[in-house]
């Protein structure tokens, strides 16, 4: 048996259907126009009886495309066995190198207009505990600088499951352009 809709039914529900599928099928413009460059990943791994605990870190620098600014970009997460398990996460020390120079150039001309946006110190407790994966964002800043790096000096993390607190690490992205010209000279986080 077949039912129609009919009469003020029909009315609301077809411009209800109409605003989801609109909602949900189209990308937000404004996650559309950040993207991340300069991405560097590093972890740390422990062993507690036949379980693997990893704390990885991963460091980026945003760009909004259509604002044209560019920020810090930081991503904490814990696995045990490869799987999400719940952490509390530490961040300070964090801060946006820039330099008016390109990525891969450390003449002394160069290293002398590096300088910053920092330094910040995330929030921990409440903010990021009992949680499998923390991001930091930056302050947004003016894309007026021609490479930036995404730099923190204190990352560390507890692992709520065994109690454990990891040692303290340090992570920072690859020296990148707007236009995602990038550069990892190997020293971490040293400002070049």
């Amino acid at each position: 048996m077949r039912k129609h809709l009919r009469g003020p039914t029909a009315a609301l529900t077809i411009p209800v259907l109409v605003a989801l599928m609109l909602v949900v099928g189209l990308p937000q413009r404004a996650d559309a126009a950040i993207v991340y460059y300069g991405i560097s990943e590093s972890s740390a791994t422990f062993y507690s009886g036949p379980n693997q605990y990893t704390f990885h870190w991963r460091f980026s620098v945003a760009f909004n495309t259509s604002t044209n600014q560019v920020r810090y970009r930081a991503h904490l997460w814990c696995t045990r066995n490869g799987s999400n398990t719940p952490c509390n996460f530490r961040n300070d020390g964090a801060y946006l190198f820039y330099k008016d120079c390109a990525p891969s150039d450390f003449s002394l001309a160069c290293e002398r207009t590096i300088n910053t946006y920092g330094r910040r110190d995330f929030p921990g407790c409440p903010d990021y505990c009992n949680i499998s994966n923390a991001f930091y964002d930056g302050t947004w800043h003016p894309n007026n600088h021609v490479s930036y790096r995404s730099v923190s000096y204190t990352l560390q993390a507890r692992f709520l499951a065994i109690n454990h607190l990891t040692n303290t690490y340090s992570g920072c992205s690859n020296w990148v352009t707007s236009s995602n010209v990038e550069y990892y000279p190997g020293t971490c986080p040293a400002s070049h």
